[in-house]
Order: structure tokens, then C-alpha cells, then sequence
């Protein structure tokens, strides 16, 4: 079956052009926030059976034992009819004691006269509604790194995230993200988008002495408070303007044509599934190719895009 993204495959000089052009138009044609559509609200679905999603758990190749990375929108849950902890117990449960379930807990960061505060346990997490509540949980271990923080539950928690704070950039060889695609992992995503896998720049962080592109990382200075020890950390992360060149369309449907991505349904909403080692070996030749957006980040000598123009369009 060819796979969704498959139809979008379209150059990289193209799909810049379509980024720039999209840009454009919102800088001349802005629209008003009084006529931005809200996110319509759903019927209540049927519940879904447990045996059901089992099934749906399955055919995406999510067994005992596995080590998952779970991105979930609301979808994931108003789709089969269950509250967000019973998606959380019903995930932990399939993989069982010996498994280890994480998500992504990019925490809100605070402060005051420019200090920037992370606090491990009190930072509330800005991925959703699912990635707080499991933040939440009095067993859940949650990394130390400022940007893209995960959290974990299970067996090999502490292993994949105690490293993240000697990290030199959110997903290098020392995040959760790295580790987990070493440790044969998979990324589950039900009821989002495939952009939203963070793993996809794994392969920037843990390549970036070979990237060669100026301004590419900018450094910071944060605060972190963990369990009542606070420490100054400088810590660098992906300029915003570099969201103008990922090559996500491309990439997508790379993925898909080499059968990294597995596709299903749950309660209307798609869901995939994805091996977190291939994902990254995959990206790694990508960033460094022809193929991706990266040899025209030169552009941006001439565009100037800033991290304010681009706030919209960051992706961490």
C-alpha cells in the first residue's frame, strides 16, 4: 500500500518555496484572531473494548516487554471513548512490568529578569494533556534537560533518561530519545500527526559536528531545580528559523516508502507506529544528503528569519 505521505515527496527547493510563499502571505494577509476557527468539538464515541485496542496495539507491533515512546493528542482518547488514565494504565498494562513507557514532557519555563527556571518535578509539561497527567504520577521519572524533557515509567526508566543533563543539545547521543532508539525502541503515535515525533532530530543533534551550518544551535543559560538542588546549566537548542528547513513532507514520505512507519486506525483517528533505530539511521543519511532542506540553510544569510518571526512554526 503506498503510504499516505508517498504523494507529497516533492523537491526540497519546492517545498521551501511553499514555506516561504505561506509565510508571505500571513505576513501581508495576517489573519485576525477573531475569525481563527476553534478546535471543533467531537461526539462522544462508543467506547472502544480493551480487546479492541489490543488488536489496534498489535498490528502496530506494540508487545510486552517493549521499550514505547508514546505522542497522543486528544483524539487519542475522545476517538475510542476512554478518559486520558485509562489510555495510561491500559498502555502500561500492555507492555507490561518489564516494559518502559515514555513521553515527551518539553516543560514550561520560568522565571524572573530573564532567568529561565526548569523545575524537574514541578514544571508542568506544554505537550498535552496525556504527557502532564503521566507526568504527574507519583512512579514517573522525568529527565533533567530543559528542552524536550521526557518522562518514563518502567523497568528501564531510570536508565534511558539519567544521562539527558549531560546532553550538549535536546536529542544527542545522551537524551532519552537517543538511548531509546539504541535500545531497539518504538514510537507509538495515536490521534497526532507523524511531524509531532521528536526522535526525527536525533539525527541533527548526534550529527551536529558535521552539519556545518552557522547559527544552527543557540546556547542558553537555565536554572534547574531537581528535587531541591538547584544547578546553573548552559544548555544549546535548534535556532526557531530552522524549522523553514526540515524537509518534513520529504521525509514523511521516505519513511513510509521504506516501511520505517506503520499505519492504523483507532476510533477514527490514524495511529502509527514506528522503529525508533531505523528512524534514526534513516535520518542520519537524510540530514547530510541532497535530498533534505539543510545545503539551503545558507539562505538565511539573506532572509534573516529570527526566532520571534518563526515562533509560530517551531517544532521541538
Amino acid at each position: 500500500m503506498i503510504g499516505t505521505y508517498a504523494m507529497l515527496s516533492i523537491s526540497p527547493i519546492c517545498e521551501l518555496g511553499l514555506r516561504l510563499g505561506k509565510l508571505a502571505r500571513d505576513a501581508i494577509f495576517p489573519v485576525p484572531d477573531w475569525s481563527r476557527k476553534e478546535r471543533p468539538s467531537r461526539r462522544v464515541a462508543e467506547a472502544f473494548a480493551p480487546v479492541q485496542l489490543r488488536e489496534v496495539l498489535h498490528s502496530l507491533r506494540i508487545e510486552k516487554g517493549q521499550r514505547v515512546m508514546l505522542h497522543a493528542g486528544a483524539d487519542a482518547w475522545e476517538g475510542i471513548g476512554w478518559e486520558p488514565a485509562q489510555l495510561i494504565d491500559f498502555l502500561l498494562d500492555s507492555i507490561g512490568p518489564s516494559g518502559t513507557l515514555l513521553m515527551p514532557s518539553h516543560p514550561r519555563l520560568t522565571g524572573r529578569n530573564g532567568e529561565r527556571l526548569y523545575d524537574v518535578q514541578r514544571s508542568p509539561s506544554t505537550v498535552g494533556l496525556l504527557s502532564e497527567l503521566f507526568r504527574r504520577r507519583p512512579s514517573t521519572l522525568r529527565s533533567c534537560f530543559p528542552y524536550s524533557a521526557v518522562c518514563a515509567q518502567g523497568q528501564d526508566a531510570e536508565e534511558l533518561l539519567r544521562d539527558h543533563s549531560r546532553s550538549y543539545a535536546p536529542h544527542d547521543e545522551n537524551s532519552p530519545y537517543a538511548r531509546l532508539a539504541a535500545a531497539g525502541g518504538r514510537v507509538l503515535m495515536l490521534g497526532c500527526p507523524v511531524f509531532t515525533m521528536t526522535l526525527m532530530h536525533v539525527a541533527e543533534d548526534t550529527m551536529r559536528d558535521r552539519m556545518g551550518i552557522p547559527g544552527f544551535y543557540i546556547e542558553e543559560k537555565v536554572t534547574v531545580r531537581n528535587r531541591g538542588r538547584t544547578s546553573a546549566m548552559s544548555i544549546h537548542r535548534r535556532a526557531a528559523w530552522l524549522w523553514l528547513y526540515l524537509a518534513r513532507y520529504r521525509w514523511l514520505a521516505g519513511m513510509q516508502e521504506n516501511r520505517l512507519l506503520i499505519q492504523g486506525q483507532a476510533g477514527g483517528s490514524p495511529c502509527y507506529s514506528a522503529d525508533a533505530s531505523g528512524v534514526v539511521s534513516w535520518m542520519q543519511k537524510q540530514v547530510l544528503s541532497r535530498a533534505s532542506l539543510y545545503p539551503h540553510a545558507g539562505l538565511n544569510r539573506f532572509l534573516r528569519f529570527s526566532g520571534t518571526s518563526l515562533k509560530r512554526g517551531i517544532d521541538e
